[in-house]
């Protein structure tokens, strides 16, 4: 059981990387992932694309989940340092495939 939880999240790092968000979401729903963790996950899947419009989406959903949580401030505060991470990312990418800096 151990060795398949841990082929799944290596799987899970796969799709991310790979930016390819319909897999990203299908399999999060097989898995039954929802909430939060979608939300992460899917905006590192949208950054890894390049995909500053789909990233920015789930940081708002990100927000939205956040605020309706029972997360201390401080932790918090470390999610939303990560995902503004990742989105800063997701717009980097974007001039890189544009070609540098527009």
């Amino acid at each position: 059981y151990e060795n398949h939880k841990i082929a799944q999240k290596y799987f899970i790092w796969t799709i991310i990387r790979s930016g390819k968000s319909m897999l990203a979401k299908d399999y999060l729903d097989r898995l039954g992932v929802r909430g939060l963790d979608e939300a992460l996950i899917m905006l590192q899947t949208g950054a890894h694309a390049g995909d500053k419009m789909e990233a920015t989406r789930w940081m708002a959903q990100i927000h939205i989940l956040l605020d309706q949580s029972g997360i201390p401030a401080e932790k918090k505060s470390e999610i939303l340092s990560s995902a503004y991470s990742e989105l800063l990312y997701a717009h980097w990418k974007e001039r890189d495939y544009l070609g540098g800096l527009v």
